[in-house]
């Protein structure tokens, strides 16, 4: 089977990025988690503003219900994240 020339020009041009980024120093200081913690606790304030809108404006329609399926999401994330 013969591999596409788009997919080896993809391989050899993000590995070495991907290799770099994950042994810098910074990154290794920094860390991943600690961003992906400040966007949980973002994405719980605005689906937390968003259902207190719905239901400032007495909007009770399926956007009402996927904001608040998106909330529980978000912190049963953010939950999990903190636990680990």
């Amino acid at each position: 089977m013969k591999r596409s020339a788009s997919a080896c020009r993809w391989r050899t041009v993000a590995e070495p990025c991907l290799t770099s980024m994950s042994t810098s120093p910074p990154a290794l200081v920094i860390g991943v988690p600690p961003i992906g913690t400040a966007a949980a606790i973002g994405l719980t304030l605005f689906f937390v503003c968003a259902v207190y809108t719905h239901l400032l404006a007495r909007d009770y329609s399926p956007q009402f219900g996927l904001a608040a399926g998106f909330l529980l999401l978000v912190v049963a994330t953010l939950v999990l994240d903190l636990a680990a």
